[in-house]
């Protein structure tokens, strides 16, 4: 893939798929469901914090990878309690050819403008999260989805 500059106002297209350098980093950008990505060590699942309400992601995740990772999570709440917005946890990838997951609770979005500065904030903390347990786990490529960009993006505010 060619590599494409990150800053917004350099990018020629934003047709999909495409790539940019950030540092000693390459981020691919394409569209589809994480849950089919191939030659990635990990996944990222945009989780709640109680797993009680899954949808999107959530739920694609849980289809496929089946109940291991499910019991691993609840196992996971019972001995240290829910996690909390931009927390992770790292289980098996169960049913899937990955080899782990990293799950991590996605902040509720914002409802005004003055919430939106916290709401970054939290989403920042979230991805460097991600990336710190992808490094401490040795995964080297992950699949992470769009955070916050499905069924309950507010868009008013984007």
């Amino acid at each position: 893939m060619e590599s494409r500059s990150c800053n917004p106002s350099e990018q020629k297209s934003t047709s999909l798929p495409y790539s940019f350098r950030a540092d000693r980093v390459t981020v691919h950008v394409s569209q589809g469901s994480v849950v089919d990505v191939r030659g990635v060590d990990a996944i990222v699942n945009a989780a709640w914090s109680d797993q009680g309400d899954i949808v999107g992601i959530d739920s694609a995740i849980s289809d496929k990878a089946g109940d291991t990772i499910k019991e691993e999570y609840r196992k996971y709440v019972i001995k240290h309690g829910s996690l909390q917005e931009g927390e992770t946890l790292v289980t098996s990838a169960g049913e899937l050819k990955y080899k782990g997951i990293i799950h991590c609770v996605k902040p509720k979005r914002w409802s005004s403008n003055s919430e939106k500065e916290e709401y970054v904030t939290k989403l920042n903390k979230a991805i460097l999260n991600i990336f710190h347990e992808a490094e401490n786990h040795g995964f080297f490529k992950i699949a992470m989805p769009a955070m916050r960009a499905g069924k309950y993006l507010n868009t008013r505010y984007a």
